[in-house]
């Protein structure tokens, strides 16, 4: 019995850490469980419009993915309170390491990896969002490519969209 409780997730064991990062509010979720493989992977997950970053964390499941996977989640909320609608930066094309919100992201990146209780390896960290926090994860994996070991779009705008798009976005084939 012992044998089979230490096999499956712990993912109930750990919790969800605020902490200001780099100019940034985000809430961390260190698993503290499974094998130790080499250093861990991280995984940022960015919330979209109208959306906080507590209820992406309350709702998208991300303890059992962190488990499994052994990895360090990071749910940072939109800087100043974002653009818009609280929407990520994301639209239009100029976008720099040193600009708009992939400064501060850039920044979270690096004050986590420099924090050795995390243990995260730099060549395995991602960056995934929903709608505008897709958007955003997008123009990072172009910006930062050697940050990013992938990028996850989940109904997000394309790189270049332009804010006044945010309501014309297609919705089927024709469009």
């Amino acid at each position: 019995m012992a044998l089979l409780a230490l096999a499956g997730p712990a993912y109930g064991q750990a919790a969800w850490q605020a902490r200001q990062v780099a100019g940034v509010a985000v809430e961390v979720y260190d698993p503290a469980s499974g094998p130790q493989l080499g250093r861990r992977p991280l995984l940022i997950v960015l919330h979209g419009c109208a959306q906080s970053a507590q209820a992406i964390r309350q709702r998208a499941g991300l303890e059992r993915a962190s488990a499994e996977a052994n990895a360090v989640i990071a749910v940072p909320s939109v800087p100043n309170g974002g653009v818009l609608i609280g929407c990520w930066d994301y639209y239009g094309a100029n976008h720099t390491r040193a600009t708009r919100h992939v400064r501060p992201l850039l920044g979270m990146v690096d004050a986590l990896l420099a924090d050795e209780a995390l243990d995260i390896a730099p060549e395995k960290v991602w960056i995934a969002g929903l709608s505008s926090g897709g958007g955003q994860a997008a123009i990072m994996g172009c910006v930062a490519p050697d940050v990013f070991a992938g990028v996850g779009v989940a109904t997000g705008p394309a790189v270049g969209t332009s804010s006044g798009e945010i309501g014309r976005v297609a919705t089927d084939v024709a469009q």
